[in-house]
């Protein structure tokens, strides 16, 4: 009698268990509403990041209130479309773009800040609240973007669109230097920034932002020589890239 009483009072323990640790029913129910990342689980954000300095030879973890600078793309929470890898709308939160650590920090359950779950955002489109603008477009594991002979998988940033597609690489990272006295070290987050240009299967990394590298990467691309001179492009400010990317590609769409 005592032994079927036990095993009735362990039965139901699993089941209450289970009901509290399921994602399924753990998404439903927390962090989001149940129409957007249904049945995903959550970790919460964490304000500090890993850090391995010269005089440092054991990792450990600064918070970002010591750390100058932002590892952010924006500061602000702005509103996120995510997708999954299949291009299906998964959500639509308020949402920043963490360059450091390459993940996505959303506004959940209580108005806590949580990490978007990496399977459904493959791409994000980050806008404004009350505009139908683009403030930029965040993609991962585009197919063919290698860098070091490594598949890069991080996000990137989708600049143009068109037969040209140019991608921008960011990654924030914690520098030290002395202070002014060399009595203490100073932290702030500096950033490596990588181009790349897909035209097909695979992408190109732009090893030099200069004319000559880019018009090696452009087929048919007469007469641009003139056009970047013309307009006085300065291939090393990305607002000049970008123009001359989408004037590329009006040309050639022009041309088909």
């Amino acid at each position: 009698m005592f032994n079927k009483i036990f095993s009735q009072i362990r039965g139901a323990f699993f089941v209450i268990l289970f009901m509290i640790t399921s994602p399924a029913l753990f998404g439903q129910n927390g962090y989001l509403p149940r129409e957007s990342f249904e049945g995903a689980s959550y970790t919460l954000a964490v304000y500090e990041v890993n850090f391995e300095g010269v005089q440092n030879s054991n990792k450990f973890r600064l918070p970002y209130s010591s750390v100058k600078g932002s590892p952010f793309f924006k500061d602000e929470f702005l509103w996120a479309s995510f997708y999954d890898a299949k291009g299906n709308l998964s959500g639509r939160q308020k949402a920043k773009m963490n360059l450091a650590s390459h993940e996505i920090h959303f506004i959940g359950e209580k108005e806590m800040e949580y990490i978007a779950p990496i399977a459904l955002a493959h791409k994000v489109v980050l806008s404004h609240e009350d505009k139908n603008d683009t403030v930029a477009l965040f993609i991962r594991q585009v197919p063919g973007l290698q860098y070091n002979l490594k598949p890069l998988t991080d996000y990137v940033q989708q600049l143009t669109f068109g037969e040209a597609v140019l991608y921008k690489h960011t990654k924030r990272y914690v520098a030290s230097a002395d202070s002014m006295f060399g009595t203490l070290k100073r932290y702030y987050f500096a950033s490596i920034t990588n181009y790349f240009l897909k035209l097909d299967a695979d992408a190109d990394y732009i090893n030099k932002l200069s004319v000559n590298a880019l018009l090696s990467l452009l087929p048919d691309s007469t007469g641009l020589a003139d056009w970047i001179k013309k307009n006085k492009i300065n291939i090393r400010r990305e607002e000049d890239l970008i123009a001359l990317i989408e004037h590329w590609n009006q040309a050639n769409a022009i041309k088909r």
